[in-house]
Parts: C-alpha cells; structure tokens; sequence
C-alpha cells in the first residue's frame, strides 16, 4: 500500500492513568534504514540556489568603469519530515497532568525550530466523542501548532471518547496529503505523535496496538512516554520499538530531546560543490586584478571567468568584478550560470540573471581655453593745426520763427512678463561623494514565512536583500568625517528597533539573520519607528535622511490611513521615503502616496526579486542630494 518513499516514525507519548490491563503479548519491533540512492540516479536534488546580478553604475562614459556583482544562495532543505500529534480530551485531570502534557508538546515543537528548518512541518489531530478532527494540516508555523495543542476538558466519562483507531486513520489522511506535494521518489520521514492522557478501558487496547501498527507497516519506530500517577501502562512499554525510547512517569519532559534526536538522524542532502561561470560579451573588457575572489580558471580570450566556491555552502556567496567598454552602445551581459552537484551526484543549475551597460557618449573631453589676443598700441595723435579767425561780416536780418511741433499723445506704461532664457545643467552624480542615514523597516508579521518562488521563506529572501543591500554602504569616514550609517527596525503587533543607527555591519549581518515573527502588521508603528531611529542622536546632519519600508500585505488591524498619516510625519521631517510592497497583496495606491514620489515606491511580485529592487534604491540614494536646480 505504501511505497518505499517514506519511512515513518510513531511517537507514542502516552499519559496513562492508574488502569490495571493484563500482560499482553510481545508487540515485535520494525525498523528499516532508508533507501539507498545509486549516485546520479533518477529523482532530483531537493537542494536549489538563488542567483542576481547587480551593475552600478549601468550606464557610463567609454572611459569609465563599473562594477559588476554576482550574488548567490545556495542551500538544501534537508530532507523531508512531517509530523502529526494525536491527543484526546481530558477527563480525571486528578489522574495524569494535562498541563504537564501541553508544556512537553509545546517544548517539542518550539525545539524543532521551524522557522529555520523549512522542510519540518506538524499537524495535529484531535480524538473526541469517539471520532477525530483534524484541528491543523501540515505547517511550517510554530505559533498555528502550538495553539491547538490545548484540548477541552470533558465533564463526563464516555468509554468511546477515545477512538485510538479514528486518530490514527486521520493522521494518515493528513501525511498522505502531505506526500503528494513531493516527487514520488522522494524520502519522507514522517513521525506521529501519540498523546492521550490515558488508557480509560481494557477495550481501548487494541486500538492503541492497532493505531501503532499502523504507523509501523509505514517503517515506523514507535517512542511512547507515560505521565500516570500509579504505574505506566504495560501495552505502552512494549509498543515501543526499542528500550530506549520507552519514557517512564517524570521522564516525559524529554520528550522535546527525543524528538529532536530522531529529526536530526534523518539523512540529510548536501551539497558537494558549487561553481560560478560568467561570461563577458564583445565591447567589455575585464579590468586587470579588479576580481574579487579572484577566479580560478580565466578563459584563453580573457571573457570566461570561473570560480570554483569552498564549502560549506550554508551561507551566501558574492564574486565582482570591474569591466570597462571598448566602445558605445549597448552591452549585453548574459550567460552566467550556477553549476551544483549535491551528496547524491545529481547534478543541476541556475542562469544568472541578465543585465545591460549603456555607454551612449565618449569620455567627456575638457575644452581648451581660447587666448586673448594681445592689445595693440594705438597709433600717436596728430596735433591739430589752430583753426583761422573768420572775417567779421554784416548783420542778416533775422529769420522766419519755426513753429513748434505738436506736442506727443501720452504712452501706456508696459507691463513687466517673464522671459525664458535656455539653460544647460550639468550637476554630475558623485555617489563616492554622498553619504546618507539608512533605516531599513521591514515587515516581520507570519505571512512573511510564505514561500517564495525558490522556495524559502519570504522573510529570508528580504533578509537577504538587506544584507547585500547594507554590503553596499560605506561606513569607512572620508576625509570629512563623513560615512554611511545604518539601522534596523521590524515590525508585526509592534515595531521594534534591533540596531540603532551607526555604522556596525556585524550587528545589521546577525540581527537580519534573527528576526522572529508574529501576528498583524502596524506598518505606522514601523514607519513611526524607523523615523525615531533616523532622527535620534546618532544622525549626521551632513547625510541624506533615508527611510526604507518593505510590507507584504495591508495594514492590520488599524486602517492604512494611520501609516499615510506617519509616512506624512517622517518627510516632514526631513526624510526620503521608499516603499516596496512584496506580492500581489499590498495596497499599491497607499504606499505610492507614502513614497516621496510617486517613483520611489517599488512593487517586487516575488522575494526573489527583492535583490534588484534594493539595489536600484542603492543608485538612487547616491544621487538623491538636493540639486541646486530644481527639476
């Protein structure tokens, strides 16, 4: 019926009351290793990589060069594990500890950490009135887990409240349901955690052998774990696959250590090497020792470059490199690839994604002042000759009076209009000259653990963005004093600021990679945040003010209006707003009113895309100083 794709482990964690069953037969022990994988053979590697491509700047004079930055993510999974908790409702609470049983499932999920280990998902069914519900499917979101791991208490016995035979039908529903979503050749390790308070009749015991059976003709290794106040039940002693994963009364609290254990000795994938080749086109040129790692392996033409990476590949790569233009127009710069190999030998790739460089103009050539010709002397003046004396003549007889001329109507006085005169501005971007105070506000509410494309976790993609983007901030003082500062805010029920305003790379690195999420998204207390922690004490009047705010959905519970009105607040006081709203979720209108300008809102529809986006802010901050001439 079940194929060798999964290999299933029951969890039986079992709080018995005082019930006195007879000894009952030996229940015999499965266990099965996984299946072994020929190297290369037929199913494909679950690991993936993300790769981007950055060029800054992307358009340029012949003379110049630029720099060109190849990001990536490589990683696996690991392999699958999806688990189900079965518990009943609580009847005699005088006879087994229901909080101590929460506390134990809750502590077990929390040290599975699935917020870091996507490939870990829970479900969790519920036994009651002699039937099962599914109270939560297959999911990645501890907080969903843990708040239906609290069951009612019942006020009286009924003998078919626990249908051990429904729960573990229903839990099989669910990790079938769960398979479908992976290849067929896939290993998934599936674990079910039986949870009753207790065994309340001898009619109840064949269920329970019956429900493990169940889960063992799957592979499964069956841990069970007793919380009874008198002695533990003796069907769960030998329901258990091996002595060792049999817990007594008071060894339940090691559930959670369990647990982990069986998680981590799952056979994880890895990979084996990771290699990056890039190409370059006709028309750019490498710029000689500008490579960073240097490549180990340059084409005989000088444009194949290739970088053979070091493991362990758990973390992001970057390699860049100089390029200049032999001539203008437009360079196409293509044909980067990732090659991988994971610990199977299957073999599998990502295309770097393509970019342009714009050389529309030669290097700009200074003009050559024009002399001023010499002043020649002027020649010597003449003297002039003495003018003769006239000989005195008669009087004439005087003449015929002129008459006056009429006199002129009065002009209107003429009205001053403007007149436009032509003007050529030349005000050259010098983004090594400008310095700005960044705050990066980002959304840390539960939707930003939906997948992205690649899929990871929204969140991560971001955080990602983050990283590259504060990697192109320069916090080294210039000869003015002056440099980059950075700082952090995240934002869900509250905003919260983890790194101030300063220029620590180290702490924006580990704070990015730390952020825990939680439920509704005030974008206002976040943008209201950012703006605090822009303008405090730390800030460098001398640098553009900078606020960059990432949301995936729509401000919950106050109205959005409440984040136009802090959005309003934060320019006023002298900040350039970008906004970015991940997906097809968002309120594009509101956050275009929030943005500066209207341009400076960014719409990413995936978090794969998040890398570009940043990166065109980062251009754009470098120019964004107040210009003398108005546009």
């Amino acid at each position: 019926m079940f194929t060798s794709r999964k290999r299933a482990v029951c969890l039986a964690a079992v709080f018995a009351a005082a019930v006195s069953i007879g000894s009952l037969g030996g229940l015999a022990s499965t266990s099965r290793a996984a299946p072994a994988r020929q190297p290369g053979g037929g199913s494909e590697s679950p690991c993936s990589c993300t790769a981007d491509r950055a060029v800054g700047p992307s358009v340029l004079q012949a003379c110049q060069t630029t720099a060109v930055t190849v990001s990536l993510r490589p990683g696996c999974p690991g392999t699958p594990v999806h688990i189900v908790i079965i518990i009943d409702e609580v009847y005699k609470p005088s006879y087994s500890e229901p909080k101590d049983r929460t506390s134990a499932l809750r502590n077990a999920v929390n040290q599975l950490d699935l917020r870091e280990n996507p490939h870990v998902k829970v479900g969790v069914v519920w036994m009651q009135r002699g039937s099962a519900v599914r109270k939560e499917a297959l999911t990645n979101e501890e907080q969903r887990v843990v708040s239906v791991l609290d069951i009612p208490v019942v006020s009286r016995f009924d003998a078919q409240v626990q249908c051990f035979d429904c729960g573990f039908k229903e839990a099989v529903r669910i990790l079938d349901d769960g398979a479908r979503a992976w290849p067929r050749n896939t290993d998934i390790h599936e674990i079910v955690i039986l949870a009753p308070l207790g065994i309340y009749t001898a009619e109840a015991v064949p269920g329970v052998l019956r429900g493990a059976q169940r889960a063992k003709s799957r592979g499964a290794t069956v841990i069970s774990t007793c919380y009874a106040w008198t002695h533990c039940d003796p069907v769960l002693r030998q329901a258990a696959s091996e002595p060792r994963l049999y817990l007594g009364f008071g060894e339940g609290a090691r559930l959670a250590a369990i647990l982990s254990d069986v998680v981590r000795q799952t056979a994880s994938t890895f990979l084996r090497s990771v290699t990056v080749v890039d190409a370059l086109p006709p028309g750019l040129d490498l710029v000689p020792g500008s490579a960073n790692p240097v490549p180990d392996d340059v084409g005989p033409d000088g444009r194949t470059l290739r970088w053979n990476l070091a493991g362990p590949f758990d973390h992001p790569y970057t390699v860049t490199y100089r390029v200049q233009p032999t001539g203008l127009g437009v360079n196409t710069l293509g044909g980067g690839r990732v090659e991988l190999t994971d610990s199977l030998h299957r073999d599998f790739g990502v295309v770097v994604p393509t970019r342009w460089i714009t050389v529309p103009e030669p290097c700009a050539v200074p003009p050559t002042p024009t002399p001023e010709p010499p002043t020649s002397t002027p020649p010597p003046t003449d003297t002039p000759e003495p003018t003769p004396t006239p000989t005195p003549t008669s009087t004439p007889a005087p003449p015929t009076p002129t008459p006056p001329p009429p006199t002129p109507l009065p002009t209107a006085t003429p009205k001053p209009a403007p007149i436009y005169l032509p003007l050529v501005v030349r005000e050259q971007c010098r983004p090594d000259k400008a310095r700005a105070d960044i705050v990066l506000v980002l959304d840390a509410s539960s939707s930003m653990l939906e997948p992205t494309r690649s899929g990871r976790p929204k969140l991560a993609a971001a955080a990602e963005a983050a990283r590259l983007f504060v990697d192109r901030l320069d916090f080294a003082p210039d000869a003015a004093g002056k440099a980059d500062q950075a700082a952090l805010v995240v934002f869900n029920r509250a905003a919260t600021t983890l790194v101030p305003l300063g220029r620590d790379r180290a702490a924006l690195a580990a704070a990015l990679g730390a952020i825990e999420v939680d439920l509704t998204t005030r974008l206002d207390l976040g943008i209201a945040a950012g703006a605090d922690a822009l303008f405090g004490a730390a800030r460098d009047a001398r640098n553009t003010a900078v606020l960059i705010v990432l949301t995936d959905g729509r401000a919950n519970p106050v109205p959005v209006s409440a984040a136009i009105a802090a959005a309003d607040a934060a320019r006023a006081r002298g900040a350039q707003l970008y906004t970015v709203g991940l997906g097809n979720d968002v309120d594009d209108a509101a956050l275009r009113a929030m943005a500066t300008r209207p341009g400076m809102y960014r719409n990413a529809p995936d978090g794969e895309d998040l890398s570009a986006v940043y990166q065109d802010f980062t251009a754009d901050i470098a120019c964004r100083a107040d210009p003398f001439w108005p546009q």
